[in-house]
């Protein structure tokens, strides 16, 4: 579970300073074909996120233990 929070609190922490410099880019995640963040967002009127033209955040395809391997591989390179 520890290596979820500190996984999750690094990428808190850049996503916060890619804000503070300026950085509001939309980029949604899509999990399939008919289902992506957009589908039952409450602001996609204002974001106005083109999912033809725009890329979309692919979620990583894997089992449990290669997720949390890639996520401790993340936390030990930050």
């Amino acid at each position: 579970m520890q290596i979820i929070i500190d996984y999750a609190e690094k990428i808190l922490e850049q996503t916060s300073e890619r804000i503070l410099n300026g950085d509001i880019e939309v980029k949604p995640a899509k999990f399939s074909e008919a289902d992506d963040a957009c589908k039952n967002c409450v602001y996609s009127a204002l974001c106005n996120f083109d999912k033809a033209i725009n890329p979309t955040l692919t979620p990583i395809d894997g089992k449990p233990a290669e997720i949390i391997s890639a996520m401790e591989n993340f936390n030990n390179e930050s």
